[in-house]
């Protein structure tokens, strides 16, 4: 495999696996994750995929609106009307107030036909907006492919293709609500779909509390933080050809596990979760349960006996040792409950040495389980020292049932042959479940 593919496969499978985790959870927040390399700190180019992902759901609730408006009761609205006569569904609260007001009246609802309503208002300028941005970002995605986009770097060619399609695809649907009769003859009173009167009328439409709108207006509101400003991914296309060229392959493949883990996390739990993703932190959050951390190639100066004990030189006592950087530390709020190093190597030597590194981890920050993963594919240069060769073959067969749990009473080693692979291929694979497993087992 040349170094141009390497790149590729491993850069694909990291964004394939972020992709999934962004999809999955409600993302409060999202800033790239930075690769810390000789001296150099580099952002992972992900605009692609937050495009992707924001595409995908206007796409998923577009098609849901559209049931939601072919119903006659999306055009009428509730109010309630002071009478002599009842002419509808009686309000009895206000009915009782106005007679021991001493007053001949009766409140009813009743419902009139409306073209005005904030909600109607919202839905019309919140599709003239989608389909103004949508059109650009098609016109953006052209000028990218214009410019020699595939030529220059390969990297992002599927998930672009991708981008292309779903955007296609919601304008179509954006289009086909658009032609509605009902929709075409609401009237938007001359209002612009900018920001602010976008996020006004959501907050009212959110107040009223209209069934069938609230997640529009919802949604709104978290359109307006994300955006689809494709423009975003030419700047993924110019940083990934600098990452190309300084971050070694298995620095990515680093991150590949992180977002792994991170996506494995959120399926073990179980529950719907929401994720605030930064430089070096994943966080994720069940409703009713403690929050989980995981740590990208950050130490837990706090944790760490080395760190905290003391160094003497010649008897004086005299600096700290630094703490350990494990590639991924899982931790319950600031409690860490395992860490797992990703080696991405030919040498099966260097994988068997790995080993000592997992059990260093575990004593420094009094741990019990802990992970090596690596890639299966890549091993080929056989260890000479008969300690390293025993090993091997222990990795062998590893690798062949789809990894191997080291245990006794008190202490855990999983080996995780976790080969980068788009999604739908890695998801079913026994390295995956095996790291759901292990991860879902810390979980309690």
């Amino acid at each position: 495999m040349s170094p141009s593919e390497e790149f590729v496969i491993l850069t694909e499978s990291l964004l394939d696996s972020l992709y999934v985790l962004l999809s999955l959870s409600r993302v409060e927040s999202f800033a790239p994750t930075v690769v810390k390399y000789r001296g150099q700190k580099l952002a992972v180019p992900s605009n692609v995929v937050v495009m992707l992902k924001v595409a995908t759901q206007l796409s998923s609730f577009i098609s849901e609106l559209r049931r939601v408006l072919l119903s006659p009761a999306r055009i009428l609205e509730e109010e309630i009307v002071i009478g002599r006569e009842v002419k509808g569904p009686l309000h009895l609260p206000l009915t009782v107030q106005l007679r021991g007001r001493g007053l001949q009246l009766v409140a009813y609802r009743q419902r009139r036909l409306t073209l005005s309503s904030p909600e109607n208002i919202l839905l019309k300028l919140f599709l003239r907006r989608l389909l103004t941005d949508t059109e650009h970002a098609l016109r953006d995605l052209e000028s990218i492919r214009i410019e020699g986009f595939e030529g220059r770097v390969l990297v992002l060619g599927g998930f672009l293709l991708k981008l292309e399609r779903q955007l296609d695809s919601l304008r179509k649907k954006l289009e086909s609500i658009d032609s509605l009769p009902f929709v075409r003859e609401i009237s938007t009173k001359d209002l612009k779909p900018d920001n602010q009167t976008l996020l006004k009328l959501s907050q009212v439409v959110l107040r009223r509390g209209m069934r069938g709108y609230r997640r529009l207006a919802a949604l709104v509101q978290r359109y307006l933080k994300e955006k689809l400003d494709v423009r975003l991914v030419g700047d993924d296309v110019e940083q990934y050809q600098h990452l190309a060229v300084t971050i070694k392959p298995y620095k990515l493949y680093e991150v590949f596990t992180y977002y792994t883990t991170a996506v494995a996390l959120v399926e073990a739990l179980r529950s719907p979760a929401s994720i605030a993703v930064s430089r070096s932190t994943i966080e994720v959050r069940v409703p009713g349960r403690a929050g989980y951390v995981l740590l990208y190639d950050e130490p837990i100066p706090e944790r760490s006996w080395l760190h905290l004990g003391k160094v003497r030189f010649d008897g004086v006592e005299r600096g700290r040792v630094p703490p350990g950087r494990p590639d991924v530390t899982l931790l319950l709020e600031k409690k860490p409950l395992l860490v797992l190093d990703a080696k991405y190597t030919e040498s099966y030597e260097y994988i068997s040495q790995s080993r000592y590194k997992i059990l260093g981890y575990l004593d420094e920050y009094s741990l019990n389980v802990g992970a090596l993963v690596y890639d299966p594919d890549r091993l080929s240069k056989e260890p000479v020292d008969e300690e390293d060769v025993e090993f091997s073959s222990l990795l062998g067969e590893a690798s062949r049932h789809g990894g191997a749990v080291l245990e006794d009473a008190n202490k855990r080693v999983y080996l995780i042959p976790l080969k980068p692979a788009n999604w739908s291929e890695l998801s079913c694979t026994r390295a995956y479940a095996l790291v759901v497993d292990m991860v879902r087992g810390m979980l309690g």
